[in-house]
């Protein structure tokens, strides 16, 4: 999902000679990982779930005037405003190993698991970077790298 500024931010880019500085739209992108049989390939059947499970992390509003009122309040008094869209039900935060009662299961990270079934086991990392399909999580105590989204190799 990416979604673009409506308003245009001054932005800098290059370096030296050539650096320019001009405005335009910013744009941010988000990752998620649904809850759906890793076998089942999406198709347009499955948009309707895919919203509804996206909904639980975004609150749309119905419009800008909305956003704007609602962004305006918070910063000005930092709580939630009445007109704010009603919350949705937040998903269960992904348990760390922290959290675990000690005399939880071991549990592991294997070559070929998915990154849903990574953040189950060890939560989210500290940092994510992304280049093409490679992907690379690191944890206090390790890294974990994935390939066309399947665990490839975990390093300690």
């Amino acid at each position: 999902l990416k979604l673009i500024s409506v308003e245009s931010k001054k932005v800098t880019r290059g370096s030296g000679f050539l650096r320019s500085t001009k405005r335009e739209p910013v744009s941010t992108n988000f990752k998620f990982f649904f809850p759906f049989p890793k076998s089942k390939v999406m198709t347009a059947a499955d948009l309707p779930a895919s919203l509804e499970f996206i909904q639980l992390y975004l609150q749309p509003f119905p419009n800008e005037a909305q956003a704007r009122v609602y962004a305006a309040e918070i910063i000005a008094g930092g709580a939630r405003p009445a007109s704010a869209p009603a919350p949705r039900p937040q998903a269960a935060p992904a348990r760390t190993p922290a959290a675990a009662p000690p005399t939880a299961t071991k549990k592991e990270i294997k070559v070929g698991m998915t990154p849903l079934e990574v953040l189950d086991v060890l939560g989210r990392p500290q940092k994510e970077l992304t280049f093409q399909n490679t992907n690379r999580w690191t944890y206090p105590d390790l890294t974990v790298i994935f390939e066309n989204g399947k665990v490839k190799e975990v390093r300690f």
